[in-house]
């Protein structure tokens, strides 16, 4: 008969986690590509995040291994000034705000009935 011993590891990673928030330049770049018929291959991720952004109303927390990788998604918007990264959540900015109200809108009370 063989033993075999399980041992938990000696240390934890711990798992941080950032924050991703939309800027009125990445709501102008949504809005942009919301009427067009067809969105090009190489917006096509870019323009994913930006509309989780927009329905999570503004705010997503993102794994920081995402971040940190060299080509992510997340890179790229920051990058290009359509999203903030930060370690906490801040509040975004009224603008920001009344743009994604606009976008979003209520359901119509009919839904919940």
């Amino acid at each position: 008969m063989v033993r075999i011993i399980v041992r938990a590891p000696k240390t934890r990673s711990v798992q941080r986690k950032r924050y991703a928030m939309i800027t009125l330049k990445g709501i102008e770049f949504a809005e942009k590509w919301y009427a067009a018929r067809e969105i090009p291959s190489h917006v096509t991720r870019l323009y994913q995040l930006l509309l989780g952004l927009i329905w999570m109303w503004g705010i997503m927390t993102v794994p920081a291994k995402q971040v940190d990788q060299k080509n992510s998604v997340v890179n790229r918007a920051c990058a290009r000034g359509y999203v903030n990264v930060d370690e906490r959540p801040r509040r975004i900015p009224e603008e920001v705000q009344h743009k994604i109200g606009a976008m979003i809108d209520e359901a119509p009370r009919w839904i919940y009935a």
